[in-house]
């Protein structure tokens, strides 16, 4: 009586060789940081909030008004800060407003650019930058 093994140790497929590179691809390009956000020469306005210190300037476009600048902390590097730009008419209300998502680059980063925009209504006198959201290391969530 024969019996037909098979080989423990075969090579992999070209297709399966094909899938795994295309995998550890995906798994490198999540890993590096993303575009960097273009921080502006001077940083005129300036923000107060929590942990929090944010230099930042504003561009009107006529259709898009943007605010960039630095975040920046004197105790640790955060995980992730949300921020949001508010259009506000003159009686302070909100009439836009944009959302934007931050992490740093690097985990020892104390100074983090970051850029967000909103689409204008036409209605806005002033605009107000606040952070809404932020999580630090170790800090726990519930």
């Amino acid at each position: 009586m024969m019996i037909e093994t098979m080989s423990v140790c075969r090579r992999p497929r070209r297709g399966v060789r094909r899938l795994l590179a295309l995998g550890v691809l995906v798994v490198l390009s999540g890993c590096a940081p993303g575009p960097q956000s273009m921080v502006p020469a001077e940083l005129p306005l300036t923000t107060h909030q929590d942990v929090f210190r944010i230099r930042w300037a504003l561009e009107k476009g006529a259709n898009v008004t943007r605010a960039a600048g630095l975040i920046e902390t004197q105790t640790t590097t955060p995980m992730q800060v949300t921020l949001s730009l508010f259009g506000l008419d003159a009686n302070g209300r909100i009439v836009s407003r944009g959302t934007s998502w931050v992490r740093p680059s690097s985990f020892s980063s104390l100074s983090i650019p970051f850029s967000i925009e909103l689409t204008p209504t036409g209605q806005e006198v002033k605009y107000d930058l606040k952070v809404i959201d932020y999580r630090l290391p170790n800090m726990r969530m519930n």
